[in-house]
């Protein structure tokens, strides 16, 4: 199994907030004991500690100085137990006694400590387009990362290897893991999604990207109930890692299998009379109706592997409280043979905004929240700690950017000229103070850059690409724009070639780092300029549905360069190109044609999947500079813990880690796990 590195490190300030105290000499961060699960041939797992010693810094490459493996056994359960709830369901003949509803080697995810059943974790959320605050903490993969995120671990699929060079990869499932209305998980839930599904134009006619090499997209192919293999034209030594983001919910096709009992009585292959039924429905076509029976946000019902699953009455989205229950056939046991998960349900409570959030966490009314936790509202959260009954912990992120500023290249009105025109960018980057938005922020304790990868990413392409532009220069913004844009209203606003006003709409929504005012910031500066800028808050729904529409002049959000093999090619170019998104996935049919810089970037990140790793790395620099050079996307702050890493707990709220990995694609706050969280008393 191919590992990744992954470095954590905490700067100075944020150390001794945290720890309460005051010091005028600098202080080392010692990372101890940091718990890898891994699967073995034998009936046992395995745990990793690593022993890492970090000298704390700021914009400089983290360095791992030592580190120490220990290896350690944990006997497979020979028993099991469950929740008092379930013992109950299965003792009315509600549901199987727990023996037949586990898999026959079931995933051991050792707790930290040993658990007791029961209680319900409060949390709050944004509405639909927020799925992913339910998504991450209850996970749903074939592998999934450990808390460090150093390797996969082993979880609906128990193993897996690699033949052909890399383009044969077999994974062998776990007999006897079943859905949670208690049918049979199998191979077949990978053929019938990917031959009936993915491979329909009409329900798919975006096509999966992360089951695509430059040859094109794989095959599945049952070896037997239980061993699933994907073939590929050309090597794809990343695959592990991207089927381990597969994981979608809603939509259909970033996900590798699908319930297929279930889901057949939606398909006109197999349910003739569905072209009725979907019209009873409201839908304009049968396509359309299976679509939304697979998106739990219109049906609970749907079949899942999930640790918790939606309760019957339960919308996400467009409930007031949104409650998932423990799964009863859930595939995982700890080390004492109890099935998780320990904690009954999750709750999620529809808010507005942040401050919200906050009130609520006050009163003690959230017991486990990363997400729309802002690193600005840290202080006063931590003031209160005692009052609400929580504590506060932070999972450093390498995020290279928490603000991104994306101008939409596409843009058709006369002031997609100017975002066109790189120059009118990069006095836009010097006009922004970072240091004062850093300070105000985010505690001081981001860096002033632009999205470039963190310097602990080995793809990392140095000081110049991540600072270029950063420097705060009104003047030198306004030669640039004198330029460019020398004509001025009475109000001293800067004129298009049409004698109108430009006008830049930001389009952002509330959470992880990118709030409203934060934004008037980076407005004013602008405006200070010449700019005339507006902050458009709308809802995180609305967002993301102007951005895929390409319907927005400016869209917030975080940015950062990740590792390209591990990014869908034409992904990556979603804000700034969104016109040459649909281009792609569409197979031309739609969109706009890539300009040959989008072109070289996109094939470039498609050729990462297929090389060994030190030639990967070296082309992954290559793209972070050409990409960084271009300004498409203009960086304020990075490398500060607030996306997902400001972490609120309830004091009653046991085995959650007091740090784990923190990015999108290992799908934090799964690194922490969540499935041995129990509550005391």
């Amino acid at each position: 199994m191919r590992k990744q590195l992954w470095a954590i490190a905490l700067l100075t300030g944020l150390v001794l907030a945290l720890a309460g105290c005051a010091s005028s000499e600098t202080p080392e961060t010692i990372i101890k004991e940091v718990e890898v699960i891994r699967e073995v041939p034998v009936e046992t797992e395995v745990i990793k500690e690593v022993e890492v010693e970090k000298v704390v810094t700021k914009e400089v490459p983290v360095e791992v100085i030592k580190e120490i493996e220990v290896v350690k056994e944990i006997p497979a359960p020979k028993s099991f137990y469950e929740s008092p709830l379930l013992a109950q369901r299965a003792q009315a003949g509600q549901i199987p006694p727990i023996q037949d509803r586990i898999p026959t080697e079931p995933m051991v995810i050792p707790a930290a400590s040993q658990g007791t059943y029961g209680g319900t974790i409060r949390r709050v959320y944004f509405g639909p387009a927020d799925i992913w605050n339910f998504g991450r903490i209850s996970s749903e993969r074939l592998l999934r990362w450990s808390q460090d995120a150093s390797a996969l671990v082993p979880a609906l699929a128990k193993s897996w290897e690699a033949s052909n060079e890399g383009r044969t990869w077999t994974f062998h499932l776990r007999e006897g893991t079943r859905w949670s209305n208690g049918d049979p998980f199998t191979a077949d839930d990978f053929v019938f999604h990917y031959e009936d599904v993915i491979l329909d134009d009409e329900i798919a006619p975006i096509k999966p990207n992360r089951l695509k090499t430059v040859g094109g997209l794989g095959t599945v192919t049952k070896i037997d109930d239980y061993t699933v293999r994907y073939d590929f034209e050309d090597p794809y030594w990343v695959f592990p890692e991207n089927i381990a983001q597969m994981d979608q919910f809603n939509g259909c096709c970033n996900q590798p299998y699908a319930p297929s009992s279930y889901m057949k009585q939606f398909h006109i292959k197999y349910n003739p009379n569905v072209e009725a039924e979907a019209s009873a429905e409201g839908h304009e076509s049968w396509q359309a109706y299976y679509l939304a029976m697979f998106d739990i946000r219109v049906n609970p019902l749907r079949p899942m592997l999930k640790p918790w699953i939606p309760t019957e009455d339960s919308r996400y989205g467009s409930s007031q409280v949104f409650t998932a229950v423990r799964n009863p056939y859930f595939y995982a046991v700890d080390q004492y043979g109890n099935q998780l998960p320990y904690v009954d349900r999750l709750q999620y409570t529809l808010v507005q905004d942040n401050d919200i959030l906050q009130l609520k966490a006050i009163a003690g009314e959230i017991d486990f929240q990363g997400r729309h936790v802002n690193l600005s509202m840290f202080p006063l959260l931590k003031e209160n700690e005692a009052t609400g009954g929580y504590r506060m912990t932070i999972w450093p992120a390498n995020t290279g950017a928490e603000i991104g500023i994306h101008f939409n290249q596409q843009w058709t009105g006369a002031e997609g000229d100017y975002f066109r025109n790189k120059d009118f960018r990069i006095a836009l980057s010097h006009a922004i103070n970072r240091d004062e938005i850093n300070e105000i922020s985010y505690l001081g304790q981001g860096v002033a850059r632009q999205p470039a990868p963190a310097p602990s990413e080995p793809h990392y392409p140095g000081d110049q690409y991540a600072f270029e532009w950063t420097e705060y220069d009104p003047a030198k913004a306004n030669e640039i724009l004198d330029g460019i844009l020398p004509n001025k209203d009475a109000d001293g606003f800067r004129l298009m070639d049409n004698g109108e006003r430009l006008h830049i709409i930001m389009d952002t929504t509330p959470g992880e780092g990118r709030d409203t005012d934060t934004m008037e910031l980076i407005a004013a500066d602008w405006e200070a300029v010449g700019v005339k800028t507006k902050v458009n808050e709308v809802t995180r729904t609305l967002l993301s549905e102007r951005r895929e529409a390409g319907e927005h002049m400016v869209y917030i959000w975080g940015s950062g360069i990740g590792d390209p093999a591990l990014v869908p090619a034409p992904d990556w170019m979603g804000a700034p190109f969104p016109q040459t998104l649909l281009w792609y996935n569409s197979g031309g049919a739609q969109g706009i044609e890539p300009i040959p810089i989008v072109k070289e970037l996109t094939d470039m990140r498609a050729r990462t999947t297929q090389l060994p790793l030190e030639e990967r790395i070296e082309l992954g620099k290559e793209i972070a500079k050409k990409q960084l050079e271009q300004l498409w996307i203009i960086g304020v702050t990075g490398l500060s813990p607030s996306n997902q890493g400001v972490i609120i707990t309830s004091d009653r709220l046991r085995n959650v880690p007091e740090i784990a990995a923190n990015a999108w694609m290992f799908r934090t706050p799964s690194t922490g796990f969540p499935e041995q969280f129990w509550f005391s008393n």
